[in-house]
């Protein structure tokens, strides 16, 4: 993982854990798109309990499941539905796909 991406997924974690009550968004692929159940903001939103970067992945640990982004190629600030993010490509559960860290 490129050491520019490492330090924008480490500064989003710290973040998120400065939030009140560490509410988040995570969506993987079409999830949280402008029309989808998870349109609006925070109607639902995911509260990190731990996250971290290990090598060339992404663990996330929430109160309702956990997420691994494996293989991270990129992570490029920008603008989700939800809100200013992270957009970042790489695996998950072996399908390459798009995530956004709200």
């Amino acid at each position: 993982m490129d050491p520019a991406d490492r330090n924008l997924l480490e500064r989003w974690l710290t973040g998120v854990e400065q939030r009140p009550e560490r509410h988040c968004g995570v969506f993987i692929g079409d999830d949280g798109q402008s029309f989808s159940h998870r349109a609006r903001p925070w109607d639902y939103p995911d509260i990190l309990l731990s996250g971290r970067v290990d090598g060339d992945a992404l663990h996330l640990d929430f109160t309702d499941g956990n997420v691994r982004i494996d293989d991270v190629r990129s992570v490029v600030a920008g603008d989700h539905a939800w809100g200013p993010g992270l957009l970042v490509k790489g695996t998950v559960g072996g399908i390459t796909t798009d995530a956004w860290l709200v």
